[in-house]
Formats: C-alpha cells, sequence, structure tokens
C-alpha cells in the first residue's frame, strides 16, 4: 500500500525490462534534435510544486532513499514545494497516484521507476500544462522527458579498490536482474579491477530482485563460501556488508555511503546525488527554458560520485581512482574503450574504438574476467533408475558411470535411485580432482510419499554449481553399515568438464 507525504516531508525500485534498451537508444540518438518543451516560465520558486513517486519506502538506503534524498536537496536549495508517495506499484495504482497529483495542481512529476512508464504517458497526455520525468524511461512527449544516470562509471572506481584489495583475486557481485544496466555495471566492475589485476575473476550471483534482504544475505554468504574476499552488491540492501564484515572480508557498497553497518569491510560505493538533476530541471522549468530531453549523466555532471573511501584503503589507491575519475570526467578515459574481449575470448571492442551509448545500452556479453553467464544458470540433469544399476551390475558390478560436458556457470542436478526404508543409503558425494571446479548447493531425499508412491524407492538428489573451468570428477557408494566397514551394492561416478 503506497504512502503519500505532502509539505516539508517528501516521498518501486527501477525495474528495467527489455523494452527499455531499444526505446532508451532511439530517444537518446533522436531526442536532441526534436526536443520541445514549456517555453514560459511556470512559477516562482515559492508557489512551484514537485511530486515525486517512489517504488520502495525512502528509509531503503537503496534506490528510492537517493532519489528522496535529492528531493530534500532541491527543496532545501530553491524553496520549492515537495511532495512524495512511496512504496507505489506500477500499473493501476501508479496512475491513480500520479493523475492526483496532476489534479492538485503540481507543475512538474518526478516518477523514479520504469514500471511508471506506461502511467506517465497516459496522465501526460491527458494533464499536458503539467510536466513529467521519468527516471530510465525509454519514450518522451511533448511534456515528458527521461532521465538516468552513467553507474557504470562509478563501478569501474569500485573495480579499482577492489582489484587491489583482494587476496583471493576472486570478486563476488550481487547482481540484481539480468538486463543490460546490471550487466554494464559488472562489466565496468571488472574492467576496473583487471585494469591493476589482470588476475581477477567476477562471479556473479543473480538473485532477481532489487531488494530482498534474506536472499541478498544468502547470495552474499555463497559468494564469501566459494573464495571470495570482495563482494560487491547492485542491490539495495546494506545484508551483504554485513555478511563481508561478519566473514572478515571486504564490501563494495552501493546508492548510500554506510560505514556504520560494515566499519572493517566497507571500502567504497559508486553513490547517486540526484539532487544536482532535480535542481536544474526545475530550474529551467521556471525559467521557461525546459526540453523533453534524454539526460544521460555521470560524474561530469555531478549526479553520480563515489563514497569515501575506508581508511584502510592505501593512499597509492586511493591515488589511482582519483586520477582515473577525473580522467573519465575530463572526457580523457572512457571505461569501455577497447580493446575488450568478452569471456569467452573473442574480441568486442577493437583498440582505438569505444563502445556507442546505443552499445552500452544494450549490453548483452560478459567481459573477460566475469564467470559464468548472464541470469540463472542452464541445468544441466543426470538421473540413475533402479533399472540402470541393477543392468550394471553384470558388466561393472553394479556402477555406473558418466561423463558430461558443461560451461562454466551451469548447475548439475544429480538424482539417484535410493531406498533408505531398507537401511541402504548412499555415501556422501566426493569430487576427486580440482574442488574449486565444483560446489555443492543442495543435497536432498524425495521421499515415496511425496512422489505420491508408497513403499516405493524415492531419489537422492543433490545440485551443484560449477565455478570454473577444470575438472572434476564425483564419486560414490550405495550400501549398508556393516560389521568391520560397508556392504555396498552399487556405485556411481561422474566425470565432469567444465569448459
Amino acid at each position: 500500500m503506497s504512502r503519500q507525504f505532502f509539505g516539508s516531508k517528501v516521498g518501486n525500485r527501477k525495474k528495467l525490462v527489455l523494452a527499455l534498451t531499444v526505446g532508451l537508444i532511439v530517444a537518446l540518438l533522436l531526442c536532441s534534435c526534436s526536443n520541445t518543451g514549456h517555453n514560459e516560465p511556470t512559477a516562482t520558486a515559492k508557489s512551484f510544486k514537485a511530486a515525486f513517486v517512489y517504488v520502495g519506502p525512502t528509509d531503503d538506503m537503496g534506490w528510492s532513499y537517493a532519489h528522496d534524498q535529492g528531493r530534500l536537496y532541491l527543496q532545501n536549495e530553491l524553496g520549492v514545494q515537495t511532495a512524495f508517495s512511496e512504496v507505489v506499484s506500477g500499473g493501476a495504482e501508479a496512475t491513480h497516484i500520479i493523475t492526483d497529483y496532476a489534479e492538485k495542481g503540481y507543475d512538474v512529476i518526478f516518477a523514479t521507476s520504469f514500471d511508471y512508464l506506461d502511467s506517465v504517458m497516459q496522465v501526460a497526455s491527458e494533464y499536458p500544462e503539467v510536466i513529467f520525468e521519468q527516471c530510465t524511461g525509454d519514450r518522451t512527449a511533448t511534456n515528458v522527458g527521461i532521465y538516468d544516470g552513467r553507474g557504470y562509471q562509478g563501478w569501474y572506481l569500485a573495480g579499482i579498490v577492489a582489484g587491489s584489495m583482494t587476496r583471493n583475486n576472486m570478486l563476488g557481485y550481487v547482481a540484481p536482474f539480468p538486463i543490460p544496466e546490471v550487466v554494464r555495471n559488472m562489466n565496468a566492475f571488472t574492467l576496473g579491477a583487471r585494469s591493476v589485476n589482470p588476475a581477477v575473476e567476477v562471479h556473479p550471483a543473480w538473485i532477481y530482485t532489487w531488494v530482498d534482504p534474506p536472499k541478498e544475505r544468502e547470495a552474499a554468504q555463497r559468494l564469501v563460501d566459494l573464495g571470495a574476499d570482495v563482494v560487491a552488491r547492485e542491490s539495495d540492501s546494506a545484508e551483504p556488508d554485513k555478511v563481508a564484515q561478519e566473514n572478515g572480508v571486504f564490501a563494495i557498497g552501493y546508492n548510500a555511503y554506510q560505514p556504520d553497518v560494515a566499519p572493517n569491510a566497507l571500502l567504497t560505493a559508486p553513490v547517486w546525488n540526484w539532487g544536482v538533476f532535480y535542481k536544474k530541471q526545475v530550474e529551467d522549468m521556471m525559467n521557461g527554458t525546459w526540453r523533453n530531453s534524454s539526460v544521460w549523466w555521470g560524474l561530469k555532471e555531478g549526479v553520480l560520485d563515489m563514497a569515501p573511501m575506508a581508511n584502510f584503503v592505501p593512499g597509492e589507491v586511493k591515488a589511482l581512482v582519483e586520477s582515473k575519475k577525473r580522467d573519465i570526467m575530463n572526457g580523457v578515459f572512457d571505461v569501455f574503450a577497447g580493446p575488450i574481449r568478452d569471456n569467452t575470448g573473442a574480441l568486442r571492442v577493437s583498440e582505438g574504438t569505444t563502445m556507442t551509448d546505443a552499445e552500452k545500452l544494450s549490453f548483452n556479453w560478459l567481459v573477460d574476467g566475469v564467470v559464468g553467464s548472464i541470469g540463472a544458470p542452464n541445468q544441466v540433469s543426470v538421473e540413475v533408475s533402479y533399472d540402470e544399476f541393477q543392468a550394471a551390475l553384470a558388466t561393472t558390478g553394479g556402477t555406473v558411470a558418466k561423463a558430461i560436458e558443461v560451461p562454466s556457470g551451469d548447475s548439475i542436478v544429480v538424482r539417484l535411485w535410493s531406498n533408505r526404508t531398507t537401511g541402504y543409503s548412499w555415501s556422501e558425494l566426493a569430487a576427486i580432482g580440482d574442488p574449486s571446479v565444483l560446489q555443492q548447493a543442495d543435497h536432498k531425499y524425495v521421499a515415496p510419499e511425496a512422489k505420491g508412491l508408497v513403499g516405493a524407492a524415492g531419489t537422492e538428489v543433490w545440485t551443484f554449481r560449477t565455478m570454473k573451468a577444470g575438472v572434476s570428477q564425483l564419486s560414490m557408494k550405495y550400501g549398508q553399515p556393516w560389521e568391520g566397514g560397508q556392504k555396498d551394492v552399487f556405485g556411481f561416478s561422474l566425470m565432469v568438464t567444465v569448459k
């Protein structure tokens, strides 16, 4: 349920979808040559009213918090009246709230989630005298502008810090959604890390949410267990930072600077300063010079910055970050200047060339150094039935041997016949070879009752994550404890080659 505030205190995390990519590219390329706007001054600062619509709560210390800090900056700098609604869902609820602000005579409505775009376009057509600004939008109208920030610039700098501080050469990255924005930021983070430490690998953990503290914590812990000694997060809560603190490793935050949460872990964080954008747009509106532009600001314009680096970050690292930051702001350096290869080894950006904004906005590949694939891993299933084990008794003494080849990042699910009611059981799977190639993620027994087959055998199910290229063999025995040892009946082995 949304909450609305007016007066001195003003209030869905953006959820980008694939439609954003094409639309925003077109908008960036075309808006500058066809933009229009309200050419008459709209109001004085005292009478000017700006409304903000947020997808999350203003105290989430994440995306909505950062935008609300921008609202407060605008209010304090220009003295305009502001209001906000928080925890607003897309669709009918957003349409109702945005319409309400327009009906009440607000001069501008800032919609800070891509979920609101359809509502904004609908209400804007009904209230042509009101200005609308859509964050992460992909279309404009006469009275609708769109805006976003070049977060990847900050992530490159954060990567320099992480790559300098790691000792295991393994960085973890809590990745919300497999969309171009997240891919772009993670790629920039990897390029920054490898610019100072070419041996670094970045392991993403896809969580399919912007904010879910338990899920963020689980993902961060999984990355630490894998061996990551720096955990970065593009998600909204500080749970990954806390996990880093608890495990004695480092953290890279996002959206807001929260050093007290993880004082011995937090290295730095890319942080937003939306207030500079809001102030500039409202000034233009009051002056009658606003245009329905597509805005993509970054470090140079001040909408993005880096949180203070921890006092335990070496001085030479801080100096390097500041130097590279100046180069980005002065246009001397672009994060995505070639040569850049993807994580299959293919050359994607040639030396002497730089990715265009259109290419950056449609990122659908991972740079060299990122381990895995975009989004949830593919699942490879290996299953052995009772009949197959029985058939093996005549040839291999009951042992079934299999071999598979899978890409790094995929998961493997092993399902083996089992009947625990007889006192027999499978021994734990043992990995032979490089133990870091595979990581066991889960093990459970699916009982006969769960399958609707009372009295029948069940299934043992193991899930493994493939972590890097290499070869590992899984081996186990099915049997019963016996005097002097174990009485084995069946055996199983699986040779896994991870590409």
